[in-house]
């Protein structure tokens, strides 16, 4: 999800965003999680350190923030559904 979409001329001068892996190697059995199955990645651009985030199961919403901006995301159908920049048009935070 693209928080900084909007606005003209940004430039992220910090790490890459994480690649995944598809499977590969052998799973340790500590490394396991019991009962539970992940069903989507999210990745937020920038790819800045998550500052806050919050899940409301019943809902099916999850929200993200960071120093640029934060998103919501619909966990049920698995789209985006909200994304805001906190960055003025200087690109500084605000």
């Amino acid at each position: 999800m693209n928080i900084v979409r909007d606005r003209d001329g940004f430039v992220w001068k910090g790490h890459d965003q994480l690649k995944l892996a598809e499977g590969k190697g052998k799973v340790k059995k500590q490394a396991q999680l019991v009962g539970a199955k992940v069903e989507a990645v999210v990745q937020l651009h920038p790819p800045a350190s998550i500052t806050a985030v919050t899940l409301h199961s019943s809902w099916g919403i999850l929200a993200a923030g960071t120093a640029h901006g934060l998103a919501v995301y619909d966990t049920i159908r698995h789209v985006a559904v909200q994304t805001r920049c906190t960055l003025n048009p200087n690109g500084e935070c605000t």
